[in-house]
């Protein structure tokens, strides 16, 4: 099964590969592919996380997800790696919808982070497990204890990733990341009162 999103597009290069690794008696059990992000007709391969992998070619009895939200694929069995790209317009819809979009996602990550605030730490090896998706999640975890996320995620798009590379678009990116994650600390605040007891 080939699970792709309205704004993901597939070039036929791409699509032939996909085809070949999907043959019947292959071994593997899923399939991991890179992505990329476009923005105002950017590439985005600095502003965003880029090359970050996501298993869309699956066996359906060989797969699990966690999370509503940015979901975590667990696969029983072996997982390959394709070369081709998926072609994502995140911003295909324009700026409103992102915002609406961003809204609601916030509010999740905002319960989500009140999840990990309260509850055990994940073990510190999670950052060189040989699973991406532990990785990642040990990661978000490492983040959300974090002070002032907004500003490092700022800085880190800005000075790591170097966004400034991707022109005007990548700078517009790593403002509207930081934003991003305003809204999440705001709304987990606003969680922590409400369950102290405290007005809003």
């Amino acid at each position: 099964m080939l699970y792709v999103d309205a704004d993901e597009r597939i070039d036929p290069d791409f699509a032939a590969e996909i085809q070949a690794a999907a043959a019947p008696d292959a071994p593997e059990s899923a399939f991991r592919m890179r992505r990329k992000d476009y923005f105002q007709g950017t590439w985005l391969r600095h502003a965003q996380l880029y090359p970050t992998w996501f298993v869309r070619l699956f066996r359906p009895s060989k797969i699990r997800y966690e999370r509503l939200v940015n979901p975590v694929a667990h696969v029983e069995g072996p997982t390959g790696a394709l070369q081709g790209h998926l072609i994502h317009y995140p911003f295909s819809k324009g700026m409103s919808h992102w915002f609406e979009r961003h809204n609601s996602y916030s509010t999740f990550e905002a319960q989500e982070l009140i999840k990990v605030l309260g509850g055990k730490r994940r073990p510190w090896r999670g950052l060189i497990s040989g699973d991406p998706n532990d990785r990642r999640a040990t990661l978000k975890d490492v983040f959300f204890r974090l002070p002032l996320r907004p500003q490092i995620k700022w800085a880190y798009y800005v000075f790591w990733r170097r966004a400034f590379l991707d022109g005007r678009a990548g700078m517009t990116y790593a403002r509207l990341q930081a934003l991003y994650e305003t809204m999440i600390t705001v709304k987990v605040r606003e969680l922590q009162r409400q369950a102290s007891g405290k007005t809003i």
